[in-house]
Formats: C-alpha cells, structure tokens, sequence
C-alpha cells in the first residue's frame, strides 16, 4: 500500500489511507488470493433479518395487479407503532415516474423510505445539500487565529443530500445523483471512489475519536444513490488504526411498474432495514467507554 501510495501521479484515495478492494489498481499490488483475503478478513456483516420481519417482507413478493391493490393491502396492515416500525413500508403509486426526475422528486418520491425508517432511533435526517461537520473539521484543522499572515479562509466540501445524527455524531449520509450512471462513468468514479470514501473516513475518525477503544468496531455508512440504482457502502477500520477499507453491496434497482415490485422492492427494504441496525450497534458501541477522568 505504501508503494502504491508513492508511484501514482494523480491523487488517489490511498493517499487518504482508504483502501477500497473493488478498485482495479490494486491488481497491480496484491495477488487474486491476497485480494479475496483482504475483502474477507473481518469485513463488516450485515445484520440478519428477524424471521417475523422476514415473513412480513415475503407478503409482499405476489403478483400485483396494480398499485392501488398494493396500495389496499399495505394500507390494511395494522402494527404496532413501536414495537412494529419497522413494518411500517412505503405505500405503492403506480403511476410514479422517476426515470428522468430532478433530485428532489427523486428522493423524497422514490428514496424516500430511506430516511423514514430511522425515526424510531432518535436519529436526526438533515437535508438540503448538507455539509458534514466531520469533512470541515478535517479540511480545516489547520485553520487558525491570525498572527502574521490573515486567517485562511474555512474550506467546505463535499454536500450531502441526507445527513443522518444520532446526538452530535454523524453515523450515515445519502447522495443523491439525478441520472442513472454506470459503473465506467466519471460521475460514479469521482462520487464512489475519491469524494465520498472521503467523507465516510473524516466521520470514522471523529467517530474513534469519541471511543479510541472501540476503534474496529466502529463503522460509517453511505447510500450513495445514482438515479433508480442505489448501493450501501460501509467503511471500517478491521486492524490498527489508520488504514480504513471499503465494503459495498451490489447495486439494487428501484422499481417503477407493478410487475417488478415484489422482486425490487423486498430487497430495497431488507438493504434499508440492515442499515439501520448497523447504526444502532455502532451508536451503542459508541457508549460503551469508561468515564473521562478529571485531572488538574
């Protein structure tokens, strides 16, 4: 890694100690055997799905003859407003049309589940192109009172359509693209694999900063959401406590028409829902420090 940080004439995101196994350049440093263990070797596991929730996902997965009778259905299902949040999913239009939609609709018509399911965890969901405080402190921590020179003005960086807080820490963040892209495109390079790698680390690292401790057992998470195509990006720490790693799901589609609901939509929810509970252990891990001892 250390080579591979010295040769590259552009900046990469070694340079910012993320290693991202997915990205091609690292063919050239590892074997396929020492690649495949580096992608295994204590990668982050999504939390599994309880069987009652994993049941009541499944009711969903039949033939739906329009969205007004998945409408009725999920509009008939009665739970618990505590106890059951979870269950509590998105209600179908079939007549939604996001293919070539602004950000906006796109997020708060399609996405929009996203941020619903995290209300049951205290967590604050901050839109409207918003700058983590993680990213600002790492671009500015040399910022300083003016002495001989003027004060440097304060950097800002990358903005995110979703900020997700539990408290003053920043666990998750959403970004949104309007058009579909594909893997080859330089929006999905510069957005997946420099940008936000970027921020999800500035947030680990205030993160460990709370319980140094805890540090490979804290983590970050991004959905990083590129027309109808979204994938869950997870960042970590697996040993030491510098060099960060990149695990990413596949990507899942959004469904528009009826006939593909039960197929596309299921996984969205299940992707959704492990998310969350990714959060909630980390919050949690995140408390489980000793007491700050005063000294004078």
């Amino acid at each position: 890694m250390k080579k591979s940080a010295e040769e590259p004439v552009y900046k990469h995101p070694v340079h910012s100690l993320i290693l991202d196994p997915n990205d091609s350049i690292w063919k050239q440093y590892f074997t396929t055997t020492e690649l495949h263990e580096i992608r295994h070797h204590r990668t982050p596991k999504l939390p599994i799905i309880p069987n009652n929730l994993q049941e009541y996902l499944n009711s969903y997965n039949k033939n739906w003859k329009s969205g007004k009778e998945l409408y009725s259905f999920a509009d008939n299902q009665r739970h618990d407003p505590i106890e059951e949040f979870d269950k509590k999913v998105f209600l179908y239009n079939d007549k939604l049309k996001l293919d070539d939609s602004p950000k906006h609709d796109l997020l708060h018509k399609g996405w929009s589940f996203i941020y619903r399911i995290f209300k049951d965890v205290q967590a604050k969901s901050m839109f409207g192109e918003r700058a983590s405080g993680a990213v600002a402190l790492g671009k500015n921590e040399e910022r300083d009172m003016e002495a001989k020179d003027r004060r440097s003005r304060k950097a800002v960086d990358t903005k995110l359509d979703i900020l997700f807080k539990i408290g003053f820490n920043e666990h998750d963040f959403c970004k949104v693209g309007k058009y579909d892209v594909t893997i080859c495109d330089d929006k999905y390079f510069n957005d997946s694999f420099i940008k936000l790698p970027k921020t999800l680390r500035d947030m680990l690292f205030l993160l460990v900063q709370d319980n140094p401790s805890k540090v490979n057992q804290l983590s970050t998470i991004e959905f990083l959401v590129m027309g109808l195509a979204i994938e869950l990006v997870v960042m970590d720490i697996p040993v030491g406590n510098y060099i960060t790693q990149i695990t990413k799901t596949e990507r899942f589609m959004f469904s528009t028409t009826i006939d593909t609901i039960a197929i596309d939509s299921v996984p969205l929810l299940e992707l959704t829902w492990k998310s969350k509970e990714i959060m909630k252990q980390v919050h949690k891990t995140l408390n489980d420090r000793k007491k700050n001892t005063f000294c004078c």
